[in-house]
C-alpha cells in the first residue's frame, strides 16, 4: 500500500524560449492542451495520489498561475506560490522554499511533464529503502545519464560526475520524492537539482531509483511536441490512467457542422470559427475568432482575430 505523502513541489518557472512565441501569452506550464493547462495533468495526478498540500516557483507572467491554479485544485487543498524575480534553476527553486519542505518528503514534478508513471511505486520505495531522495528512472531515448544499479535500488552518480559505474544507464523522468533535509546546506542562489543530489551521493546519503517504463510519457518542451500531445490524445493513441475518459466536449474536436475539422484538431469553447474554414492538426484557444472561409493548417491560435487566408505552421501570438 502506498505510503501517505502530503506535499508536492512543482517546477514551473521555466521560460519556455523553444515555445515562443506561444509563452509569451502564458507560461509553459500553462498552455492548455484539449482545453487542461500542462500542469494541471499533474495536479490530478497527485491528488488522486492523495497529495493535498501544492507549491510551484514561478517567473514570468505571474498573474496567470493566480487565474488558473484555483480551478485545477480539489476542495481541502492549499497552494503557496515562491516568486522569483531573478530564475533560480531547478535546485535553486527548492532551496528557496525550504521552509516550506521542512524535513519532509516532497514529491518534485516538472511543470512541463505529462505521464501517468506509477507515483506509488517512487514513493514506496522511497519509504521502504529510507532514501532520502528517490528519482523514477526511465528509458525516454533522451540523455541516459543515470547511473543505476538494479540490485540495491540505488542511483551510484549522475551526467558521469563522480565516475562512478553502474550497471544501467537510464534518463531521470523529472519526477522524484526528496526530503527536505538535504536542502539545508545551501545558501539561496541558482543552481540544478543535479548539483543537490551530486552532493548529496558525495556526503553518503542514498538516492534511489525506481524504474518505470509502462504507462505514457511527454516532455513538453517544444512547438512539435505540444502538437504531438494533442495529436496523441485526440486519437486515443494514449489517455492518462488517471484520466481515462476524454474531458473535453464533442464540439471542441468535431466542430459545430459549418466549417471543417480534421486531424488532431482542437477548438476551445469559447472560440469562434466562421462557416467554411478549414482547420486541419490545428490548436484554438479560448476568446479566438477565425474568419470564415480560413484554412489553417498546423497553427496555434492563441485568442486572436485571424484570417481570412491560408495560413501553414503559424502562431498567432498578440
Amino acid at each position: 500500500m502506498t505510503a501517505r505523502i502530503e506535499k508536492a513541489f512543482i517546477l514551473a518557472a521555466g521560460l519556455g524560449k523553444r515555445l515562443l512565441p506561444l509563452t509569451r501569452v502564458l507560461p509553459k506550464p500553462l498552455l492548455p492542451v484539449v482545453g487542461r493547462p500542462i500542469l494541471g495533468f499533474a495536479l490530478e495526478h497527485l491528488q488522486q495520489l492523495g497529495t493535498r498540500r501544492f507549491a510551484l516557483n514561478a517567473h514570468h507572467l505571474l498573474p496567470a498561475f493566480h487565474a488558473a491554479l484555483p480551478g485545477l485544485l480539489a476542495p481541502g487543498s492549499d497552494l503557496q506560490i515562491f516568486h522569483e524575480p531573478e530564475l533560480l534553476e531547478t535546485g535553486g527553486a527548492l532551496v528557496n522554499a525550504r521552509d516550506w519542505f521542512d524535513d519532509d518528503p516532497v514529491l518534485v514534478h516538472s511543470g512541463d511533464v505529462v505521464t501517468d508513471i506509477d507515483l506509488g511505486a517512487v514513493v514506496d520505495a522511497h519509504f521502504r529503502e529510507k532514501n532520502v531522495a528517490t528519482l523514477a528512472l526511465r528509458e525516454t531515448g533522451l540523455a541516459a545519464q543515470v547511473a543505476f544499479d538494479p540490485a540495491t535500488g540505488q542511483v551510484t552518480d549522475l551526467q558521469s560526475a563522480l565516475g562512478r559505474r553502474a550497471p544501467v544507464r537510464l534518463d531521470y523522468a523529472n519526477v522524484a520524492v526528496i526530503n527536505g533535509e538535504i536542502l539545508r546546506f545551501y545558501d539561496p542562489g541558482p543552481r540544478l537539482l543535479v548539483a543537490v543530489l551530486l552532493d548529496c551521493l558525495r556526503r553518503g546519503g542514498r538516492l534511489g531509483g525506481v524504474v518505470l517504463n509502462g504507462g505514457g510519457w511527454f516532455n513538453v518542451g517544444s512547438r512539435h511536441e505540444y502538437l504531438t500531445l494533442h495529436r496523441v490524445l485526440l486519437t486515443a493513441a494514449w489517455r492518462p490512467a488517471f484520466t481515462p475518459q476524454p474531458w473535453w466536449a464533442p464540439e471542441e474536436v468535431a466542430g459545430d457542422g459549418r466549417y471543417a475539422v480534421t486531424g488532431a484538431t482542437w477548438v476551445a469553447a469559447g472560440a469562434k470559427v466562421g462557416p467554411g474554414a478549414a482547420l486541419h492538426d490545428t490548436i484554438v484557444w479560448a476568446k479566438s475568432r477565425v474568419a470564415p472561409g480560413t484554412r489553417l493548417d498546423a497553427c496555434v491560435v492563441t485568442g486572436q482575430a485571424v484570417g481570412p487566408g491560408t495560413f501553414f505552421r503559424q502562431d498567432f501570438c498578440a
